[in-house]
């Protein structure tokens, strides 16, 4: 019994879909946990951790309407171009903001809190 590949991706191009997105799914949670770790070690309050989820929750709610609109009228395959671009982008400045230092705890706080907003 070998294995058993589904019919849609033997399609060059949708497995290359799948395989990409994947990938950014993997490297999205990797930030996620990645940001939970560094705002818990520059701050002990829970506060802090509480304004990521609202902070990836809150453009949900705000954006998903007008967001499904705008997807189904625009060409998608830019769309998946500039969002990927934009993600890309986020996670660079993340990276600048991790190694640049701690010169106010408060003030980073709320840049991570900010590029968690932009990225969800």
């Amino acid at each position: 019994m070998g294995l058993h590949i589904p019919p849609v991706l033997r399609y060059r191009r949708f497995l290359l879909l799948w395989l990409g997105l994947i990938i950014s799914m993997t490297g999205s949670q990797m930030q996620v946990w990645a940001l939970f770790w560094h705002i818990r070690t520059i701050t002990p309050q829970p506060i802090a951790l509480s304004g990521v989820g609202l902070a990836r929750i809150f453009p949900i709610i705000l954006f998903s309407l007008v967001g499904g609109a705008v997807a189904d009228s625009l060409n998608r395959r830019r769309l998946l171009f500039l969002t990927q671009t934009v993600l890309a982008l986020v996670a660079a400045i993340l990276a600048v903001l991790t190694f640049r230092g701690i010169k106010n705890i408060h003030k980073t706080i709320h840049e991570l809190h900010l590029c968690t907003f932009i990225v969800f």
